[in-house]
């Protein structure tokens, strides 16, 4: 079970474990995750989902709307959907050059979320390699997606363990030139 002793979102050490009913509508069907254990944070509200957590969430998804994560050779839509639901759980972190690119920018990291939640595809995938690599050919993703505000944002990552489960790792995020 993840173990969280501050909020990510609001830097809060009130952030607690709890376990109750869960209930979401998806695609328009209402379903219900029973005795489901995660954090939250009272001072903000701020939901943090462990791996655990997540495998119950889309297991408990109406049939015909689950996405099936043990299919081998997923199609592009299907990486996208893992992707955006990992920034929406909060698994997501930058490097020190999204960091720095972002600032340079002006880009929050809401505007960088909210650019991958709004993309609706990956513009392309590369296979890295090389010795700073921590696995030999990991995937890279490149995803360009806008703001609300209609802001252009360029991302590149990738997907990393951290802690027992899966995060979202932004290697570049900054605004793209047209």
């Amino acid at each position: 079970m993840l173990k969280i002793t501050e909020c990510p979102t609001c830097g809060s050490d009130k952030i607690k474990r709890v376990r109750r009913n869960w209930t979401d509508i998806d695609h328009g069907k209402r379903y219900t995750v029973p005795n489901l254990r995660f954090h939250e944070c009272p001072a903000c509200g701020e939901r943090v989902y462990g791996h655990e957590a997540m495998q119950k969430i889309e297991a408990s998804r109406p049939l015909g709307w689950r996405h099936d994560t043990r299919k081998e050779g997923r199609s592009v839509s299907d990486v996208l959907v893992k992707i955006k639901r990992t920034i929406l759980a909060g698994r997501y972190r930058f490097s020190e050059k999204a960091r720095t690119e972002m600032e340079s920018d002006h880009l929050s990291r809401w505007d960088v979320a909210e650019s991958i939640i709004n993309a609706s595809r990956i513009y392309k995938t590369l296979r890295s390699h090389g010795p700073r690599r921590s696995h030999s050919r990991e995937k890279l993703y490149i995803i360009i997606g806008r703001t609300l505000g209609g802001v252009a944002v360029y991302t590149k990552g990738k997907f990393r363990q951290e802690g027992g489960f899966e995060v979202f790792y932004f290697l570049v995020s900054s605004k793209k030139a047209l």
